[in-house]
C-alpha cells in the first residue's frame, strides 16, 4: 500500500495487522521495517519460548525486543516489531491449563483490539533530552552529558545513542580522569598495571579468582563460562550452558578449587568439576539466577534468583537444604567467613543479613534501588553493599548501622573486600572500577574499561584485581603499594 498525504507511517502495515485481528487473529507481530534474518529468529524464539512459558504475549514481545537488542546493539531492529493484540486485560491468548501442545484452545471472552504503538509525548521528551546532551557535549560538560544519559534510559531503558555523544563523553571523561591520575600519581603510594586481557564474544558479567589464584572463572551472556589460566591467558575450559535463555549471570570456586558454580538466566545453578570440565548437579529455580557462592567450609552452595528466593544447596547431589523467602527478585548473595551468616541483595533496594542455621533475618540494610552485590570484609564484622542508586555503602553487620558512603558517577554493580579487609573495589556502570580505602572511605585509584563494568575481585594473595565489562573483555591487574623499583 502506498503512502499517502495525512497517513501516518504506521497506516502501510497497520491495516494489514488491524484487519487481521479484527477478522479474530488473536495476536499480530507487524513489522514496520524489514530485519536481517539473524534478528528475526532472535525474535522469534524468544517470543514463542515466552508464550510457552505462559507469560502475556505483549511481555514476551517486550522480552523479544530486549533479546534482539543485546544480541546486536549496533542497529534499531529491536525498535521493529509492532504488536496488535485482541485479547483478554491479562494479554493471554492461549489456555495452557489441561490440553498442552497443537491441540490448545484460544479462550473464550469478550475482545478488545490492543495496539502497542509508539507514545509521542515519550518520544518528542526523548528527543528533548537528546538536545540537551548535544548542548553539554558541544560545551564539553562530559559530565552533564552522562547525567542526561541516566534520565534517557530512566525513561527508556532501550534508548540509542545514534550520534555517539554518550560513548565519546565517557571517552572524554576518562581521558580527563586518566590526565589527574597522572599528575597525582608522584603522591600516591599505589601503582597499577593491566597484566591479562581475556576475551568472550558478549559482555561478560561475572569474573572469580580460584583459591590458589592460579585460574581465572569469566561469566558471560555469550552462553559461556569459561576458566583461564591467569598467568598465561590460555583458555583451558568452556563451560556451556544451552538453550536461549543462557546468559551466564555468576560464577564462584568452592573452597579447595575443584568445584565452579554458575548462574543462568535459564533458571538453573550448575555445579562443575573444575578438572574435567564436567556437569556435577544442577540446582532448579522458577527464575533466573543472578549469583552464586560456595560456603567457607565448601559444604552448600548458595543460590540468588528472580524467583524471589536464596536457596542452600548440597553441591554433590543438589538437595535442597533450606530456603530464604526474600519477598522480592534476588540480584546477589554472600557467604561471612565464618558461614554462619549470608547476605543478600534484592531489587527492592534492600540488603538482608541471615542466620544460615535458624533462617532468621539479623538486619535489613536500605539502599533507593537495587542492590546487585554484597560482600563481607573478612572478619564478619562489617558488610558492603552495592547499589544502582550510584552508592556503596558500608555497614555494622550487627546493628546494620551505616558506616560510610561511597559513590559513583553512575549504577554500581559489584563491591569486593580485599583479604586483609583494608581495600574495598567497586565496579560501576561508569566505565570504571574503584578501589577504596575501606577504613575511612578515600579513593585509591580507578582501573578504566571501554564499556559498563559487570564484576570486580580480589585474587587470594590480594596483589591482583580482576574486573569484567560490557566490552566483552574481563582484565587482570597487578596492583602495588609503595615504590616497586621495577620502573612503574
Amino acid at each position: 500500500m502506498p503512502v499517502t498525504p495525512g497517513m501516518s507511517a504506521l497506516d502501510v502495515f497497520s491495516s494489514t495487522a488491524g484487519a487481521a485481528v479484527r477478522r479474530g487473529i488473536p495476536a499480530v507481530v507487524a513489522m514496520q521495517f524489514g530485519i536481517s534474518d539473524p534478528a528475526a529468529i532472535t525474535f522469534g524464539t524468544t517470543f514463542y519460548q515466552y508464550v510457552a512459558k505462559g507469560l502475556p504475549v505483549d511481555t514476551s514481545v517486550m522480552r523479544a525486543r530486549r533479546a534482539m537488542r543485546r544480541a546486536k546493539k549496533d542497529t534499531l531492529e529491536w525498535g521493529t516489531p509492532v504488536l496488535y493484540l485482541r485479547a483478554t486485560d491479562d494479554g493471554h491468548i492461549f489456555a495452557t491449563d489441561g490440553a498442552p501442545g497443537p491441540q490448545t484452545l484460544l479462550k473464550k471472552a469478550t475482545y478488545t483490539l490492543r495496539v502497542e504503538a509508539p507514545d509521542e509525548g515519550a518520544l518528542r521528551q526523548r528527543q528533548s533530552l537528546y538536545e540537551e546532551a548535544r548542548g553539554h557535549h558541544a560545551a564539553g560538560r562530559w559530565d552533564a552529558v552522562l547525567e542526561v544519559r541516566e534520565r534517557l534510559l530512566a525513561l527508556d531503558p532501550a534508548a540509542e545513542d545514534p550520534d555517539g555523544l554518550f560513548v565519546s563523553a565517557r571517552a572524554a571523561l576518562a581521558e580527563t580522569r586518566a590526565s589527574v591520575t597522572s599528575e597525582d600519581s608522584a603522591r600516591s603510594p599505589w601503582r597499577f598495571r593491566n597484566e591479562l586481557t581475556v576475551r568472550h564474544r558478549k559482555s561478560v558479567i561475572g569474573v572469580a579468582f580460584s583459591p590458589d589464584g592460579q585460574w581465572l572463572a569469566t561469566a558471560s551472556s555469550d552462553g559461556t563460562a569459561r576458566l583461564w589460566d591467569s598467568v598465561s591467558g590460555r583458555q583451558t575450559h568452556s563451560f556451556k550452558h544451552p538453550g536461549w535463555l543462557n546468559v551466564v549471570t555468576s560464577v564462584a570456586f568452592s573452597p579447595d578449587g575443584t568445584r565452579l558454580a554458575t548462574g543462568s538466566e535459564d533458571g538453573i545453578g550448575r555445579v562443575w568439576d573444575v578438572a574435567s570440565g564436567r556437569l556435577v548437579v544442577r540446582l532448579s529455580h522458577e527464575g533466573s539466577v543472578a549469583s552464586v557462592a560456595f560456603s567457607p567450609d565448601g559444604r552448600c552452595v548458595a543460590t540468588a534468583s528472580q524467583d524471589k528466593s536464596v536457596r542452600l544447596w548440597d553441591p554433590v547431589n543438589g538437595q535442597e537444604l533450606s530456603r530464604l523467602a526474600i519477598g522480592a527478585s534476588a540480584r546477589s548473595v554472600a557467604f561471612s567467613l565464618d558461614g554462619r551468616r549470608l547476605v543478600s541483595g534484592s531489587e527492592d533496594g534492600v540488603g538482608r543479613v541471615w542466620d544460615v542455621v535458624s533462617r532468621r533475618l539479623i538486619v535489613q540494610l536500605g539502599h533507593e534501588a537495587s542492590v546487585p552485590g554484597v560482600a563481607f570484609n573478612p572478619d564478619g564484622r562489617r558488610i558492603a553493599t552495592a547499589s544502582e542508586d550510584k552508592s556503596v555503602r558500608v555497614w555494622d553487620a550487627g546493628s546494620g548501622k551505616q558506616l560510610l558512603r561511597l559513590a559513583h558517577d553512575s549504577s554500581v554493580r559489584a563491591v569486593a573486600f580485599s583479604p586483609d579487609g583494608r581495600r574495598l573495589a567497586t565496579a560501576g556502570w561508569d566505565n570504571v572500577a574503584r578501589v577504596w580505602d575501606a577504613g575511612d572511605g578515600r579513593e585509591l585509584f580507578g582501573l578504566h574499561h571501554d564499556s559498563s563494568l559487570r564484576a570486580v575481585t580480589f585474587s587470594g594473595d590480594g596483589h591482583r584485581v580482576a574486573t569484567a565489562g560490557s566490552d566483552s573483555t574481563a582484565h587482570i591487574w597487578r596492583i602495588t603499594e609503595g615504590n616497586t623499583g621495577d620502573g612503574w
